[in-house]
């Protein structure tokens, strides 16, 4: 796949099929898009490009800092596992937000990206003040020549999904909910970082992992999930919280893997969230807190296959 980040960085020698969208998170309306685009790659022989745009618009527009459920490598590796074989990443600045509607068509989806076919959302809007809509895309395709295909929204239980509605289902823990929007379930990578090695110290030593600042973290509780770590998947049960039983002052994602051992600092652990099995406790003492850890730890067993190593972990808490 072809990546882009600025336009003058573009290069592109044939006609092309272009999808617009933020795509955070691709999840299955995004893929509704995507697989359109594809279809009519393979139909028209154009190329597939999707636009997209490297700060998430709100954070521009409206000053808002808002979390994201892809980091930049994850989303890359969706879109091109979908097929698409161009993708361009712009910076939404005030270059961009401030072109008039047919400024956007000409200068970038006709000039810069040779569109011949463009697929967007029912909903899509474009150009200063959010002007354009599929109408006047659709007008403009007459002087243009590129065809127009408007995808519907994927509804769940009558709701239009979406990234926002997706980030919701994640700040009330319903994690279970949003995989199903996504199309797979919710995961947060990062690197495998020292922690205060409290869990080791009562039996129940934890990886805790250092994800990246802009990912979405759902909310606080301890949750069913499975680790990918060097190749090989397991059972866990993963604390996103404060740890109020011992301090409560910063907030962590620790996992403790069943079975496992070895010594894994500084490598990528992939933690993905399959359900909630409860919200965050402060007990009044450690015994209490092992006895229900225990707790924890059947239920999951008695929920999923795990697969195990025996022996004592050497990293996290």
């Amino acid at each position: 796949m072809e990546i882009y980040s600025s336009l003058d960085q573009i290069t592109i020698n044939e006609d092309t099929v272009v999808t617009i969208g933020n795509f955070d998170g691709v999840h299955l309306g995004h893929q509704s898009l995507i697989k359109k685009a594809v279809d009519v790659q393979e139909k028209r022989g154009l190329k597939s490009l999707l636009l997209t745009f490297e700060n998430h618009p709100s954070d521009f527009l409206k000053g808002k800092h808002v979390r994201l459920l892809t980091v930049k490598a994850e989303k890359l590796r969706l879109i091109e596992d979908m097929g698409i074989k161009i993708f361009v990443s712009l910076p939404f600045d005030e270059k961009i937000s401030g072109l008039e509607p047919e400024k956007f068509v000409n200068n970038i989806l006709v000039e810069k990206l040779r569109a011949k076919a463009v697929v967007v959302g029912y909903d899509f809007r474009f150009g200063k003040n959010r002007a354009g809509d599929i109408h006047k895309l659709e007008r403009l395709s007459k002087d243009y020549g590129y065809s127009i295909d408007v995808i519907e929204p994927i509804l769940r239980n009558g709701q239009k999904i979406s990234s926002s509605l997706i980030r919701r289902m994640l700040s009330e823990g319903n994690v279970r909910e949003a995989g199903i929007m996504l199309g797979r379930e919710y995961d947060v990578s990062g690197t495998i970082i020292h922690g205060r090695k409290f869990g080791r110290q009562i039996g129940f030593p934890t990886i805790n992992i250092q994800a990246d600042e802009s990912a979405l973290i759902p909310k606080t509780g301890v949750y069913y999930t499975k680790v990918l770590l060097d190749g090989r998947e397991y059972c866990g049960a993963t604390n996103v919280g404060y740890n109020p039983t011992i301090d409560g002052s910063r907030l962590s994602v620790e996992t403790h893997i069943i079975g496992f051992c070895g010594d894994v600092y500084g490598r990528t652990a992939r933690i993905i969230f399959l359900d909630r099995l409860r919200n965050e406790i402060k007990f009044n003492s450690i015994e209490e807190l092992k006895v229900q850890l225990q707790n924890d730890v059947q239920n999951i067993k008695k929920l999923f296959t795990c697969k195990f190593q025996y022996g004592t972990i050497q990293s996290g808490n």
